[in-house]
């Protein structure tokens, strides 16, 4: 439901002001999906949450400054171990990043390991704070 995106940013709005009061955040960049999967799906759910708190924030939001660089596996359908082996290189940033604080906009995290990529991938365009922000953590693995 491509309408719960400024539902969500309201939310986490809300929230980040709460925590995030001494140093602003000055860019938003949302989770891409690879092209294939974007023309598939025809939205980006993490994108139009972005979109809401950018506005909110009074930040840039940069929709393509970072793009998903392989099309793998939908995550869904992959474990925990299958998650956290995802390539390091699976984003690409093309923004300067330089002294900026950037919030990472994700719908679910689930091992994390998809912000942890995408948080490499700024950093090496030069941010130097990194947030992530997320509508849904998910734990389903059992330690047993």
């Amino acid at each position: 439901q491509i309408g719960w995106g400024a539902w969500f940013a309201e939310k986490l709005f809300q929230k980040l002001t709460e925590t995030h009061r001494e140093r602003p955040i000055q860019v938003v960049v949302a989770m891409p999906l690879h092209s294939k999967r974007l023309a598939a799906r025809g939205f980006n759910q993490s994108h139009e949450i972005a979109k809401g708190l950018a506005d909110k924030l009074a930040a840039s939001c940069l929709t393509s400054a970072c793009e998903r660089r392989y099309h793998l596996t939908p995550q869904v359908e992959l474990n925990g171990t299958e998650r956290r082996n995802l390539p390091v290189d699976l984003f690409e940033c093309h923004a300067d990043l330089q002294g900026q604080h950037v919030l990472l906009v994700d719908d679910v995290m689930t091992t994390g390991t998809s912000l942890n990529r995408l948080a490499l991938a700024v950093r090496r365009q030069g941010a130097s704070r990194v947030t992530g922000c997320v509508v849904a953590s998910v734990q389903h693995e059992s330690f047993l």
